[in-house]
C-alpha cells in the first residue's frame, strides 16, 4: 500500500477547513497560519501545504497551553 505524499492541494485543506480556495490562498500569502508557505515567482503564486502539519493544525494538536501561577 502506497502512502499519501506529504502534501496536500490547497482546493483539499480549503474543503476541509470549510472555507474557499482562495481565503486559504491570501491566508497563506499572509503567513497566517502554521502549516504551509506561499511563494509568489513569475507573476504567479505556488502553495505547498504539510499534511502531517494541517492535520495537527486542524485537531488543534498545535496549540501550546499557557497557564499562569498566582504568587
Amino acid at each position: 500500500m502506497a502512502s499519501k505524499p506529504n502534501k496536500i492541494t490547497v482546493a483539499e485543506a480549503a474543503k476541509m477547513m470549510g472555507v474557499t480556495p482562495r481565503f486559504l490562498q491570501l491566508t497563506l500569502q499572509r503567513e497566517k497560519v502554521p502549516f504551509g508557505h506561499a511563494i509568489e515567482g513569475n507573476g504567479r503564486w505556488m502553495y505547498y501545504i504539510n499534511r502531517t502539519r494541517f492535520m495537527r493544525y486542524m485537531r488543534g494538536e498545535d496549540m501550546i497551553e499557557i497557564t499562569f501561577n498566582d504568587k
